[in-house]
């Protein structure tokens, strides 16, 4: 099999970024992740050896490459569907049984970094950007920042801190029920109203300037609005979110500022932090009733942790390998 005959279908869009996502391996200072799925030579970290070992492949997966072509071979899909039903194959009745594989997931996940916190290590940051998500995920992001950075950023009263979010419409029942916990008379119905409403009652004690964006609406602008202008001084960059994502959307973010101005290669940086998991499986499964329910919610876990592993484990394995051949380029 061959270096990258598993990239089905981004390969497209994955050979437009390979060399640039190798520029980060060459020139980026180093900086705190939250998925550390290899080491530098290609080995696999201790937490991807487990993964292999509960997953029964650690006899034939000893490395980046065979790590990253099994998981997309085996887990990844062109639809979510796709990826659903590839995921559920490794469920078994009786071996593998949900609870169990559930059980092993969750400790191989906590070796990686995808459900504690993970905190900033910095005493000074010159850009802070956050994402929008779900009303819950952002009241925790919101409560973090104060909780875990609200000193470090008020002490350094030119921190610039961008929001970007979207026009998406609230879920009438999960997200109304947890906005009305903050008790407004005029309730948002988007989720960038929202974001506006949570950091005010999460920061508001704070004088912190925040801008924002709404990415979606700017989506073909987004890049020349807020990357293209932070570009032109590279610095400390944090990108704040919420477990299980963290390195995912550190993943794509790190992509975005290779592709634009050559950040890490003018001495910027980049850090992924952020709060606990926000979907917490675990109390979803202890307090569930119904047996459907419950088994419901392990499968759930069980493919969303699997689905990110994938996604991290390609781009990963790409800086590795692209970063080796420039390297013989340069010589």
């Amino acid at each position: 099999m061959s270096t990258f005959c598993f990239r089905g279908k981004n390969r497209k869009m994955k050979n437009i970024f390979c060399f640039m996502v190798a520029l980060l391996v060459i020139f980026a200072r180093p900086s705190a992740t939250a998925l550390p799925l290899f080491n530098g030579d290609g080995s696999l970290t201790e937490g991807s050896k487990y993964l292999c070992q509960i997953l029964e492949i650690d006899d034939k997966v000893t490395n980046a490459q065979q790590f990253t072509e099994f998981f997309q071979t085996n887990f990844g899909g062109n639809t979510e569907a796709e990826s659903r039903e590839k995921c559920a194959s490794i469920i078994k009745s009786d071996e593998n049984t949900p609870e169990k594989l559930f059980e092993k997931l969750s400790r191989a996940c906590e070796l990686l970094g995808m459900k504690q916190a993970i905190l900033p290590q910095k005493e000074k940051y010159d850009y802070v950007m956050i994402f929008g998500s779900t009303t819950n995920a952002m009241t925790e992001i919101c409560q973090f920042i104060r909780n875990e950075m609200a000193s470090i950023i008020g002490n350094n009263p030119d921190t610039k801190i961008v929001f970007v979010t979207s026009q998406r419409p609230l879920a009438p029942k999960s997200e109304s029920v947890e906005i009305e916990r903050l008790k407004d008379r005029n309730l948002p119905q988007t989720e960038i109203c929202a974001a506006q409403l949570i950091w005010e009652q999460e920061l508001g004690e704070y004088s912190f300037s925040c801008e924002f964006v709404d990415g979606k609406q700017k989506m073909k602008t987004q890049e020349q609005n807020i990357i293209g202008n932070l570009s032109r001084s590279p610095g400390a960059m944090v990108i704040v979110s919420c477990n299980p994502f963290i390195a995912l959307l550190g993943n794509r973010i790190r992509s975005t500022l290779i592709l634009t101005h050559r950040w890490f290669e003018f001495g910027g940086t980049l850090e992924n932090v952020g709060c606990t998991e926000v979907i917490h499986y675990d109390e979803i499964i202890n307090n569930a009733k119904d047996q459907k329910i419950k088994h419901k919610a392990y499968r759930e876990a069980i493919w969303l942790y699997i689905d990110i592993i994938t996604n991290c484990a390609f781009e990963e394995f790409w800086a590795l390998e692209e970063s080796k051949q420039l390297v013989e380029e340069g010589k």
